[in-house]
């Protein structure tokens, strides 16, 4: 499946500036707010859990980058 089929064009922030990515994420949620009329504080969380989840996915990379203790 192409990302041209996931995604319309309204949906591409091309500009995004972010000095986090908590900063991002929430930027993220806004715009999609908008765009689905769904809460934004609904969007960051679920984003939110996601890189929680993504994270734990991959046990190799911490916050500082390093292995993560076994």
């Amino acid at each position: 499946m192409d990302i041209v089929n996931l995604l319309s064009p309204e949906g591409v922030i091309p500009n995004l500036h972010a000095t986090s990515k908590k900063q991002a994420l929430q930027e993220l949620a806004k715009h999609a707010a908008a765009l689905t009329g769904l809460h934004e504080r609904t969007i960051f969380d679920v984003l939110l859990e996601r890189e929680r989840l993504g994270r734990r996915s991959n046990p190799s990379q911490d916050r500082e980058g390093r292995a993560a203790a076994l």
